[in-house]
């Protein structure tokens, strides 16, 4: 399974985004797979929401059964857990974490260099995910592609 963060939505999904070659390879394992993209928590369909377009592409793949939606409850509940470890301001993914933990998806597309040592699990003296967990690769550009392979 993949995650796309919403910040990284228009790379992989919009065609004429300047970034799209970069994602372009994602964009087509995503499209060339069943149940690949993961999403799903509150805080996702919040992001969601104020990017329309994206929201109705998600459904539309559910129907198609390219992308699976995983329930809020838990990803929810994962989330809160996760923010009450880190009290770091600057620290705005626990939702792209939780929906990890959920859906065990072994990439995560995201552009926010900020949030690869937590979505890594490298903070010192806390830890994200819960034991023997595989914690995902983080796909953010072209030279990422081999994780498409494996």
């Amino acid at each position: 399974m993949v995650i796309v963060d919403t910040n990284a939505l228009s790379y992989v999904f919009n065609s004429k985004d300047i970034r799209h070659s970069d994602f372009a390879p994602l964009f087509n394992f995503i499209k060339s797979r069943k149940n690949i993209l993961a999403w799903g928590g509150t805080t996702y369909i919040e992001e969601l929401k104020r990017c329309p377009t994206y929201l109705d592409l998600f459904i539309e793949f559910d129907k198609q059964g390219i992308s699976r939606k995983f329930p809020n409850k838990p990803i929810d509940t994962y989330e809160g857990y996760i923010y009450s470890l880190i009290n770091n301001v600057a620290f705005d993914d626990a939702h792209i974490i939780a929906l990890q933990v959920s859906s065990k998806a072994k990439i995560v597309c995201s552009v926010d260099e900020r949030s690869y040592p937590y979505l890594k699990d490298q903070i010192p003296k806390v830890k994200l995910y819960p034991k023997r967990h595989r914690r995902p690769k983080i796909y953010s550009k072209k030279v990422n592609q081999d994780l498409l392979k494996k």
